[in-house]
């Protein structure tokens, strides 16, 4: 499911709903600007129609399509593919529900696919966060001289307990 679509001009989010082509379009059109795809447990049809627009590999989408990857940072050209463990504490349940994300960054796009209830990115003190990535990642992938191919991470996703 296309959870969200929207274009980021100069650090602000575009008000403006555009078909996706139009968005990826209006995001190389300036500096500092690229769109956001949010996908949740998407379709088939839905990030074929993704990899079509931002030109995504292959290997990476299938990927996407297929949760319980390992966490991992891969390169594809110019096109990054990050997939990340995320987890919360359900208090009623007492207990931790983990998910995946999966991350593709280019220049101009950023496209988020989720699976499963952990981390829904909506919260909106995740826009600065949802910003700052997306310049980072979207715009010129500002990795900074890693060695990026074959490189595991898992970043930290549960908060101290209190």
């Amino acid at each position: 499911m296309i959870v969200d679509c929207a274009v980021y001009e100069a650090g602000k989010r575009n008000p403006d709903p555009l078909p996706l082509d139009q968005a990826f379009a209006r995001a190389c059109g300036g500096p500092g600007s690229f769109v956001w795809l949010g996908l949740h447990e998407p379709s088939f049809d839905e990030l074929e129609e993704a990899q079509r627009v931002f030109d995504l590999h292959p290997l990476a989408v299938e990927d996407a399509v297929h949760a319980h990857q390992r966490p991992k940072l891969e390169l594809y050209g110019d096109h990054l593919f990050v997939v990340a463990k995320t987890a919360r504490y359900d208090d009623e349940a007492e207990a931790i529900e983990f998910a995946e994300i999966q991350i593709f960054a280019g220049h101009g796009f950023v496209v988020t696919v989720r699976h499963g209830k952990a981390s829904p990115l909506a919260a909106p003190s995740l826009a600065a966060g949802r910003i700052r990535l997306g310049i980072c990642l979207g715009i010129g992938l500002g990795i900074g001289g890693f060695p990026l191919a074959g490189w595991d991470f898992v970043p930290p996703a549960v908060p101290p307990y209190r």
